[in-house]
Protein backbone atom coordinates (compact mmCIF):
# COMPACT_ATOMS: atom_id res chain seq x y z
CA UNK A 1 0.00 0.00 0.00
CA UNK A 2 1.07 3.18 -1.18
CA UNK A 3 2.41 5.79 1.99
CA UNK A 4 -0.17 8.92 1.51
CA UNK A 5 2.04 12.43 1.74
CA UNK A 6 0.97 15.10 4.41
CA UNK A 7 0.59 18.39 3.39
CA UNK A 8 2.74 20.78 5.29
CA UNK A 9 2.32 24.36 6.10
CA UNK A 10 4.46 25.78 3.36
CA UNK A 11 2.48 23.30 1.11
CA UNK A 12 -0.71 24.97 1.97
CA UNK A 13 0.67 28.40 1.39
CA UNK A 14 1.80 27.67 -2.14
CA UNK A 15 -1.73 26.08 -2.87
CA UNK A 16 -3.07 29.24 -0.96
CA UNK A 17 -1.43 31.64 -3.32
CA UNK A 18 -2.06 29.90 -6.63
CA UNK A 19 -5.75 29.67 -5.81
CA UNK A 20 -5.33 33.50 -4.79
CA UNK A 21 -3.12 34.17 -7.92
CA UNK A 22 -2.94 30.71 -10.46
CA UNK A 23 -0.49 32.75 -12.57
CA UNK A 24 2.18 33.75 -10.16
CA UNK A 25 5.57 32.80 -10.80
CA UNK A 26 8.06 30.13 -9.00
CA UNK A 27 9.96 33.22 -8.20
CA UNK A 28 6.74 35.18 -6.47
CA UNK A 29 5.53 32.20 -4.86
CA UNK A 30 9.55 31.76 -3.25
CA UNK A 31 8.91 35.34 -1.99
CA UNK A 32 5.55 35.22 -0.81
CA UNK A 33 6.06 31.48 0.96
CA UNK A 34 9.66 32.26 2.06
CA UNK A 35 11.93 29.10 0.98
CA UNK A 36 13.66 29.93 -2.56
CA UNK A 37 12.88 29.12 -5.94
CA UNK A 38 14.00 25.67 -6.73
CA UNK A 39 12.37 24.25 -4.05
CA UNK A 40 8.97 25.35 -5.04
CA UNK A 41 9.60 23.77 -8.01
CA UNK A 42 10.59 20.65 -6.18
CA UNK A 43 6.94 21.46 -4.01
CA UNK A 44 4.84 21.97 -7.34
CA UNK A 45 5.87 18.91 -8.83
CA UNK A 46 5.34 17.05 -5.59
CA UNK A 47 1.63 18.41 -5.60
CA UNK A 48 1.07 17.86 -8.85
CA UNK A 49 2.11 14.17 -8.36
CA UNK A 50 0.21 13.51 -5.63
CA UNK A 51 -3.14 14.81 -7.91
CA UNK A 52 -3.41 17.71 -5.21
CA UNK A 53 -2.38 20.21 -8.06
CA UNK A 54 -3.02 20.81 -11.69
CA UNK A 55 -2.41 23.90 -14.06
CA UNK A 56 -4.61 24.63 -16.87
CA UNK A 57 -5.33 27.98 -18.67
CA UNK A 58 -8.63 29.38 -18.38
CA UNK A 59 -10.22 33.08 -18.91
CA UNK A 60 -10.45 34.67 -15.47
CA UNK A 61 -14.50 35.23 -15.56
CA UNK A 62 -14.11 37.61 -12.76
CA UNK A 63 -12.77 40.57 -14.92
CA UNK A 64 -15.16 40.58 -17.75
CA UNK A 65 -18.40 41.35 -15.61
CA UNK A 66 -20.22 38.34 -16.96
CA UNK A 67 -23.31 37.03 -15.78
CA UNK A 68 -23.89 33.42 -14.52
CA UNK A 69 -26.92 31.12 -14.79
CA UNK A 70 -26.96 28.53 -12.29
CA UNK A 71 -29.46 25.31 -13.95
CA UNK A 72 -30.47 22.57 -11.39
CA UNK A 73 -32.35 20.23 -13.86
CA UNK A 74 -34.76 17.16 -13.45
CA UNK A 75 -34.37 14.85 -15.94
CA UNK A 76 -35.04 11.51 -17.04
CA UNK A 77 -31.73 11.45 -19.13
CA UNK A 78 -29.08 13.72 -17.55
CA UNK A 79 -26.15 11.51 -19.74
CA UNK A 80 -27.74 12.93 -22.77
CA UNK A 81 -27.83 16.26 -21.32
CA UNK A 82 -24.11 16.51 -20.51
CA UNK A 83 -22.95 15.22 -24.09
CA UNK A 84 -25.46 17.55 -25.21
CA UNK A 85 -23.86 20.67 -23.64
CA UNK A 86 -20.28 19.62 -22.87
CA UNK A 87 -18.61 21.18 -25.59
CA UNK A 88 -20.94 24.42 -25.74
CA UNK A 89 -18.70 27.63 -25.30
CA UNK A 90 -20.52 29.23 -22.73
CA UNK A 91 -20.47 25.95 -20.47
CA UNK A 92 -18.19 26.23 -17.24
CA UNK A 93 -19.63 23.61 -14.58
CA UNK A 94 -21.54 20.46 -15.24
CA UNK A 95 -22.49 17.41 -12.86
CA UNK A 96 -24.81 15.11 -11.78
CA UNK A 97 -26.56 15.57 -8.92
CA UNK A 98 -28.77 13.30 -6.14
CA UNK A 99 -31.67 15.06 -4.66
CA UNK A 100 -34.36 17.05 -6.01
CA UNK A 101 -31.93 17.58 -9.48
CA UNK A 102 -30.45 14.86 -11.48
CA UNK A 103 -27.91 17.71 -13.02
CA UNK A 104 -26.14 20.98 -11.99
CA UNK A 105 -24.98 23.38 -15.08
CA UNK A 106 -23.38 26.86 -14.86
CA UNK A 107 -23.54 28.75 -17.94
CA UNK A 108 -22.29 32.61 -18.37
CA UNK A 109 -23.08 35.21 -20.78
CA UNK A 110 -22.39 39.03 -21.30
CA UNK A 111 -26.27 39.42 -20.55
CA UNK A 112 -29.26 37.97 -18.98
CA UNK A 113 -30.38 38.13 -22.34
CA UNK A 114 -28.01 35.87 -23.79
CA UNK A 115 -28.74 33.29 -21.14
CA UNK A 116 -32.34 33.19 -21.72
CA UNK A 117 -32.24 32.57 -24.78
CA UNK A 118 -29.79 29.69 -24.41
CA UNK A 119 -32.35 28.15 -21.78
CA UNK A 120 -35.16 29.04 -24.31
CA UNK A 121 -33.92 27.89 -27.03
CA UNK A 122 -31.73 24.68 -25.47
CA UNK A 123 -32.98 23.21 -22.45
CA UNK A 124 -36.63 24.01 -21.83
CA UNK A 125 -37.09 22.27 -25.38
CA UNK A 126 -35.52 19.31 -24.64
CA UNK A 127 -38.05 16.11 -24.17
CA UNK A 128 -35.31 15.11 -21.66
CA UNK A 129 -35.95 17.74 -19.30
CA UNK A 130 -39.07 17.53 -16.81
CA UNK A 131 -38.25 20.47 -14.11
CA UNK A 132 -35.38 23.30 -13.99
CA UNK A 133 -34.60 25.90 -11.28
CA UNK A 134 -32.81 29.09 -12.65
CA UNK A 135 -30.38 31.79 -10.47
CA UNK A 136 -28.94 34.13 -11.91
CA UNK A 137 -25.78 35.97 -10.60
CA UNK A 138 -23.11 38.21 -11.30
CA UNK A 139 -19.53 36.01 -11.79
CA UNK A 140 -17.77 36.12 -8.87
CA UNK A 141 -15.00 38.78 -7.35
CA UNK A 142 -12.67 36.41 -6.81
CA UNK A 143 -10.35 34.42 -8.99
CA UNK A 144 -12.23 32.05 -10.98
CA UNK A 145 -11.21 30.69 -14.14
CA UNK A 146 -13.30 29.87 -17.19
CA UNK A 147 -11.83 26.82 -19.32
CA UNK A 148 -11.15 28.23 -23.06
CA UNK A 149 -13.47 26.67 -25.36
CA UNK A 150 -12.88 28.98 -28.81
CA UNK A 151 -13.46 26.40 -31.72
CA UNK A 152 -10.63 25.89 -33.92
CA UNK A 153 -13.17 26.42 -36.81
CA UNK A 154 -16.64 27.90 -36.76
CA UNK A 155 -19.56 25.46 -37.70
CA UNK A 156 -22.77 26.24 -38.91
CA UNK A 157 -24.70 23.84 -36.40
CA UNK A 158 -23.62 24.94 -32.32
CA UNK A 159 -22.27 21.92 -30.65
CA UNK A 160 -25.68 21.70 -28.93
CA UNK A 161 -26.91 20.93 -32.11
CA UNK A 162 -28.71 24.28 -32.42
CA UNK A 163 -28.70 25.65 -36.14
CA UNK A 164 -28.91 29.36 -35.51
CA UNK A 165 -30.09 30.16 -39.30
CA UNK A 166 -33.33 28.42 -38.13
CA UNK A 167 -34.03 30.10 -34.73
CA UNK A 168 -36.73 32.79 -34.49
CA UNK A 169 -34.98 34.82 -32.14
CA UNK A 170 -31.82 34.91 -34.22
CA UNK A 171 -33.67 35.84 -37.34
CA UNK A 172 -35.41 38.70 -35.16
CA UNK A 173 -32.05 39.79 -33.85
CA UNK A 174 -33.35 39.23 -30.18
CA UNK A 175 -30.22 36.66 -30.04
CA UNK A 176 -26.88 36.37 -31.18
CA UNK A 177 -26.13 33.61 -32.14
CA UNK A 178 -23.91 30.61 -30.53
CA UNK A 179 -20.07 31.96 -30.01
CA UNK A 180 -18.97 28.58 -31.88
CA UNK A 181 -21.21 29.14 -35.16
CA UNK A 182 -20.33 30.82 -38.34
CA UNK A 183 -24.00 32.81 -37.73
CA UNK A 184 -22.34 34.40 -34.66
CA UNK A 185 -22.67 38.07 -34.89
CA UNK A 186 -20.50 40.87 -33.93
CA UNK A 187 -21.05 42.99 -31.32
CA UNK A 188 -21.25 46.16 -30.98
CA UNK A 189 -20.86 48.34 -28.77
CA UNK A 190 -18.52 46.42 -26.38
CA UNK A 191 -15.22 46.36 -24.76
CA UNK A 192 -12.44 45.08 -27.66
CA UNK A 193 -11.45 42.38 -25.41
CA UNK A 194 -11.61 39.13 -26.59
CA UNK A 195 -13.89 37.34 -24.23
CA UNK A 196 -16.57 39.74 -24.37
CA UNK A 197 -16.71 39.41 -27.76
CA UNK A 198 -16.68 35.83 -28.10
CA UNK A 199 -19.44 35.16 -24.77
CA UNK A 200 -21.75 38.05 -25.73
Amino acid sequence: MARRTKLDDIDRKILAYLQEKPSASQSEIARKVGISQPAVGVRIKKLIKMGILERYVGIPIHKFNLRLAMIGVKTRDPGSLMRKFEKCPRLVFMAKAIGAHQLILHFVGSCDRTLQNLIEERLSTDSNVLDFDVSLADTPDSVTLMPIKIPSEYQEIAPCGAYCSKCQKYLSGRCLGCPASIHRREVKPYDDDMVRLFLA
